[in-house]
């Protein structure tokens, strides 16, 4: 009896901490082992490669090129939005966030590639509602076709904005024709 008690507490104990490890793999997604402390006014980070294996489906996903390590994220004529950051803007700043820097690095596999970088800020109090949009157009940024360059942009937010809203970057797809690979994604308080 005591012997399966013990298993029973074993087993339970095991399947919170699995659980815990899980949450926090892919709430970070990001992989901060290749360099040092990261700067005070840094909001997140992301090389995407600790996504792969921590419950990210998305075929946005992708091991086919990677601006460094082996995966990046992408965009083409399956895949309209890429996977992207989301957080709520008071557990991302103790004080409130007047402009935030963007910077990641961009390829794109033709001339004919139409997509931007999406930052989205909504109100889960009112239904989603968004409140913010403004977009990094990646085509205007990047001149050379199958080479990583990087692309960066200051986001001016609103006076409106409070710390229960939700930020959210993502890539979007914006034209028909082939691939967009995004990696390497950061975003400061500017």
């Amino acid at each position: 009896m005591l012997l399966s008690i013990f298993a029973s507490v074993k087993r339970s104990c095991f399947r919170v901490v699995a659980g815990s490890a899980l949450l926090l793999g892919v709430a970070s997604c990001s992989s901060d082992s290749k360099e040092g402390a990261a700067p005070a006014n840094l909001v997140s980070k992301n090389d995407f490669e600790a996504c792969e294996g921590w419950g990210v489906t998305s075929t946005s996903l992708t091991s086919a090129k990677a601006h460094s390590g082996r995966y990046s994220i992408k965009v083409d004529p399956g895949i309209e939005y890429s996977i992207g950051y989301a957080n709520t803007l008071g557990k991302m700043s103790s004080t409130k966030i007047k402009k935030l820097h963007v910077s990641g690095w961009a390829m794109l596999s033709s001339p004919k590639v139409k997509a931007v970088l999406v930052l989205q800020i909504t109100d889960p109090a009112k239904g989603g509602a968004q409140i913010y949009w403004q977009a990094l157009n990646i085509r205007a940024e990047v001149k050379t076709i199958n080479h990583w360059t990087q692309i960066e942009k200051d986001f001016d937010l609103p006076d409106t904005i409070s710390s229960n809203q939700e930020l959210k970057l993502y890539m979007w797809r914006t034209g028909p024709d082939d691939t967009t690979y995004l990696d390497d994604v950061e975003i400061t308080k500017g």
